[in-house]
């Protein structure tokens, strides 16, 4: 779209509130109760240290994934960058309206913001190889509304993360490059998928209560990256407080509701 069409920062902005409210209520009604009922059947012994620690290895590499990149540019150039961009939000933090049309040259960009775009595309991808984590292991586990859900939840949390990204590289590359990296982009999460759907099956083969471990232990790894990654939007939107931004949110919120009227298979 940014390709495109311009869009203001305002419906960028609630769309980005609404996924996050998708994303947080998915992790907390869907994803991890669903991984660890899946745990708990699976072994006769309290699995209550391998939720926690699979919880917190999910939301600790997403931390890092955040963070990293702007702390090796920091090291390597000698001090922190003048222009850095929150993976979550999908903005600068000191730009206030980028330009999103392709008729629009491309500024001069100094080496801190090239380095900040290639650091922030790198991370959307890996966090999008989570994502597609997480929808894998919801196929392995045959629950269609588990599926639905978690599909929504991406597919609402990638709208403005995509659109921020095309936006942000068109910016400092150009109209190829964009496309170059939304290519790479839109394809991680359903690599992801792929590969931890035939992860599970290869590794489980016929034992179907080692496919269940796995899927529940991808699933509740999936919930600490969701939860991660819509703290973090909730705390950086929180400067916003108008009522058309919290009707969106908790809007989002109760839309992971509807898996409780749907079937399980």
């Amino acid at each position: 779209m940014p390709l495109i069409i311009p869009l203001s920062q305002q419906k960028i902005r609630l769309i980005s509130v609404f996924g996050t409210g998708i994303l947080i209520s998915t992790a907390l009604l869907v994803i991890i109760p669903e991984g660890v009922d899946t745990l708990y059947s699976t072994t006769d012994t309290s699995p209550r240290a391998k939720v926690g620690l699979t919880l917190l290895a999910g939301f600790l590499v997403m931390y890092l994934v955040d963070k990293l990149p702007a702390v090796s540019l920091a090291s390597e150039n000698g001090s922190f960058l003048p222009l850095s961009f929150d993976m979550s939000t999908s903005r600068f933090s000191n730009t206030e309206n980028p330009p999103l049309s392709p008729s629009s040259p491309p500024p001069t960009s100094s080496m801190h913001q090239h380095d900040s775009v290639k650091s922030t595309s790198v991370g959307l991808v890996i966090h999008a190889l989570a994502d597609g984590i997480a929808l894998g292991a919801s196929v392995a586990t045959e629950n269609s509304a588990l599926e639905a859900i978690i599909f929504l939840a991406i597919m609402v949390h990638k709208a403005p993360a995509a659109f921020g990204l095309a936006a942000v590289v068109l910016q400092a590359g150009g109209v190829s490059r964009a496309k170059k990296t939304l290519a790479i982009f839109s394809l991680s999460a359903p690599v992801g998928a792929i590969l931890t759907y035939l992860v599970i099956t290869i590794l489980g083969s016929s034992d179907t209560a080692l496919i269940q471990w796995w899927t529940a232990i991808l699933l509740i790894f999936s919930g600490g990256t969701f939860l991660y990654v819509a703290v973090h939007v909730m705390q950086e939107s929180g400067n916003a407080n108008s009522l058309a931004e919290l009707l969106v949110s908790v809007g989002g919120m109760l839309v992971p509701l509807l898996t409780m009227f749907m079937p399980d298979d």
